[in-house]
């Protein structure tokens, strides 16, 4: 069980934060209008520009904190850490980590990788100073577990992980590292 006092502080950049809003609102903002959604269960393009920009920018932040390159920027196929870890955002610090199992959720059913890191991260975003935190990380098969199964996002199903269930960015190992 995690406490706030666990949460990792991180301040971007000024260059950090114009990359994050290029790349979120910029190439996979086009990318979506091209899909005809916005990456987001189906919804019409132009919606949540601020939620792929503090996508982009928790993934650049993470990458950073754990000395991992952000491999998912320009090919969404690829998990966003060094094909290691996925990085999930909110600006709510009473939320949680959300993942999906559905193949059949409209045209970007989502299954998350049972075997993947998750991390998470709460995005503050001030002026200035824009902060992010790590708040914490679970694998994918750990959070979804019937307990953690509801309605949530709009009325779809997704597994749902209180911020208190997530382990401590201190406690994370990279692959090949020793406990």
């Amino acid at each position: 069980m995690i406490t706030r006092a666990d949460w990792v502080l991180r301040t971007p950049t000024p260059l950090i934060i114009k990359t994050a809003a290029l790349i979120g609102a910029g190439i996979r903002g086009a990318e979506n209008a091209i899909a005809g959604t916005n990456g987001r269960g189906g919804q019409p393009p132009g919606i949540h520009a601020d939620a792929h920009i503090d996508g982009v920018l928790t993934e650049i932040m993470a990458g950073e904190y754990l000395r991992l390159p952000v491999t998912g920027l320009y090919d969404r196929g690829r998990r966003d850490l060094d094909d290691f870890a996925e990085v999930r955002s909110t600006r709510n610090q009473d939320w949680g980590l959300i993942l999906a199992n559905d193949p059949d959720d409209g045209p970007s059913g989502r299954v998350d990788a049972p075997d993947a890191p998750f991390i998470m991260c709460v995005v503050e975003p001030a002026i200035p100073p824009t902060v992010v935190y790590l708040v914490g990380w679970l694998l994918g098969k750990d959070g979804m577990i019937q307990e953690q199964y509801g309605t949530v996002m709009g009325g779809r199903p997704r597994f749902f992980v209180p911020f208190k269930d997530l382990h401590p960015m201190s406690t994370l190992k990279i692959r090949g590292e020793k406990p």
